[in-house]
């Protein structure tokens, strides 16, 4: 049996390895072999993680593209009118203000 240190960390290039192998259809031992200091089952727990978080980036990546031009041109323009609405508000708030203060400095 092999020894290994179970407390070393995987390293980007272990996990190429890993890739690597797995697109080359090699089994998990073939691939603890490649890397040397791994065991067949430490590969495959790795494997499992590796698939676990390429899938949740996949799906959220898949997620945040499904949305057409159409649709981010029409979100756009939309928060566009809302800006413009509230510049609007504001401006019409501060010449009232404006307003109120210069009649109330005329009474003065």
């Amino acid at each position: 049996m092999k020894r290994t240190n179970r407390w070393k960390s995987w390293t980007n290039e272990d996990d190429d390895v890993i890739e690597n192998g797995i697109a080359e259809g090699l089994t998990y031992k073939q691939i603890a072999e490649k890397l040397g200091d791994r065991t067949e089952a430490a590969v495959s727990q790795r494997c499992r993680v590796m698939r676990d978080k390429y899938s949740r980036y996949q799906t959220r990546r898949k997620e945040r593209l499904d949305f057409t031009a159409d649709e981010i041109r029409s979100v756009a323009d939309d928060n566009r009118i809302w800006i413009a609405m509230v510049n609007a508000s504001v401006a019409a708030v501060c010449s009232a203000v404006i307003l109120l203060i210069c009649i109330g400095g005329m009474f003065l």
